[in-house]
């Protein structure tokens, strides 16, 4: 239907869309062929839909490869329920205190694991007054303990 939109306004004035409103022709990218190369509106679609299956392909072969190389330097962290973490909080002006001498890390213990990679925590010291909240594994580490000097 807008394929045939399209032919007769170009028929109809002698210009295309792009013609009338960018003043240029427009290059289609790659081998992209006209509606009037095709004996039919069926044969024309059935190559449009071939192109958009490349286009699928190739866009899905990027994102796998992008997703590849992420890994490869990622660890993925798993924490068991009752385990002691730390979680990072953004430092905020707001408590009283300069940002640059406020604490990132604030101890946590792991109260359920949501998803791969969101889990939900108990923070002990928050300022906040938040106790229980979500925690993503970015935002979290192992606690280690301190040997007593």
């Amino acid at each position: 239907m807008a394929l045939q939109t399209i032919n007769k306004l170009k028929q109809y004035n002698g210009y295309s869309a792009s013609e009338l409103l960018y003043g240029i022709t427009s290059k289609p990218p790659g081998d992209f062929r006209e509606f009037e190369d095709f004996d039919s509106e069926e044969e024309f679609l059935k190559y449009r839909e071939e192109i958009r299956q490349d286009s699928t392909k190739k866009r899905n072969f990027e994102k796998d490869r992008q997703e590849e190389n992420y890994n490869k330097t990622r660890k993925l962290e798993s924490y068991e329920n009752g385990e002691e973490v730390m979680v990072y909080f953004e430092p905020n002006a707001k408590f009283n205190m300069p940002v640059k001498f406020q604490e990132k890390f604030r101890e946590a213990t792991v109260l359920k694991k949501l998803s791969d990679v969101t889990y939900l925590v108990r923070v002990e010291d928050n300022p906040a007054g938040r106790e229980v909240r979500q925690a993503h594994v970015a935002y979290m580490k192992k606690k280690k303990q301190r040997r007593n000097i």
